[in-house]
């Protein structure tokens, strides 16, 4: 039943009150529904600011009273009596205070949403980190804070733990979910299984691991060899694709500075960088895209517009906004 319906009052009018046909002539020829195509459905699920500007546009185009529309999109009737009015939103009326212009915490915030449905849920202090990259410049410490209070179509929860989530992700309909949504992007995009790159990156702990055979006591079950905690690390990172080519490799070693030895019998051609402890952060991670895996990756393209497809996990070397920013803009 439309929800027209639903706004009619069996209250009899008081005598001095001039009747609904007396005062809105408008409406007996085209119901809100007409005007705005909305219904119950429609408006429960439609933002407060959005019900508030279609109750403006109402008023405006003489389609309802303030009244009439305020009730009819659920919004307070004094809010509908100052937009037309001319009075600002608090967001507009305070937008020369923030940093962002709004096109760009709207920008920002679609990111956001992007990457927490990609599984790289990203804090507010990461979140206050790229705001200062946009704007060019260091923020307080409480904009990501505020930035939050602006945005209601976000909000702060707490993620699982690393073990959780693989143990929540073992069951039959995420997986199912997930090679939905892989065969789903495949196909849009038309990516050809040698355009599809799965990466990696492999811990390696120097002189760890090597196997030797002992003399011990004839009763001991276990033999085990203790190893010295101070071992440099070394991360290697592949990256295959769905026909089986495979890019060189990118190795990154625990310094300070490059060893040039580092680059002798280098057959395989991997390229090398360092970190202070040899793991790939997240400077480490936007250079291998940008350096290594654009440049390899477009030698097995058939036409330079055609799509690539880089399947990685969540780690916080691949959240960085340079890296996924890149990601966009290249085929």
């Amino acid at each position: 039943m439309p929800l027209r319906a639903g706004l009619r009052s069996d209250r009899p009018n008081h005598p001095d009150e001039p009747t609904a046909s007396a005062t809105m002539p408008d409406e007996r020829s085209e119901s809100p529904i007409d005007a705005h195509d909305c219904d119950d459905n429609d408006l429960e699920h439609l933002p407060q600011e959005k019900r508030i500007q279609l109750a403006v546009a109402a008023c405006q185009a003489n389609v309802m009273s303030q009244r009439r529309a305020a009730t009819y999109y659920r919004v307070p009737r004094t809010t509908v009596q100052d937009r037309a009015n001319g009075i600002l939103t608090r967001t507009e009326a305070h937008a020369h205070e923030r940093h962002l212009t709004q096109a760009q915490e709207d920008v920002l915030a679609e990111w956001i949403k992007s990457l927490g449905k990609r599984g790289i849920p990203l804090s507010l202090p990461t979140i206050g980190s790229y705001a200062a990259d946009i704007y060019g410049a260091p923020l307080g410490a409480t904009w990501a804070v505020r930035f939050k209070k602006r945005r209601p179509d976000l909000k702060v929860k707490w993620t699982s733990g690393l073990e959780e989530c693989r143990a929540r992700a073992l069951n039959r309909p995420v997986v199912h979910d997930y090679f939905t949504l892989l065969a789903e992007t495949i196909e849009q995009y038309d990516i050809q299984p040698k355009n599809i790159w799965n990466m990696d990156e492999k811990g390696i702990q120097l002189g760890v691991g090597d196997r030797i055979r002992a003399l011990v006591d004839r009763d001991q079950k276990v033999v085990q060899k203790i190893e010295s905690g101070n071992r440099d690390l070394v991360t290697i990172i592949e990256c295959i694709n769905g026909v089986g080519g495979a890019l060189h490799p990118s190795v990154v070693f625990q310094g300070q500075r490059r060893d040039l030895r580092w680059g002798e019998n280098n057959p395989c051609h991997a390229s090398i960088s360092i970190s202070p402890n040899g793991w790939t952060d997240q400077e480490l991670g936007s250079l291998w895209m940008v350096k290594d895996f654009a440049p390899a990756s477009a030698e097995y393209l058939d036409d330079p517009g055609d799509y690539r497809l880089l399947i990685l996990d969540g780690h916080n070397s691949h959240c960085t906004f340079r890296f996924n920013d890149f990601a966009q803009v290249e085929p």
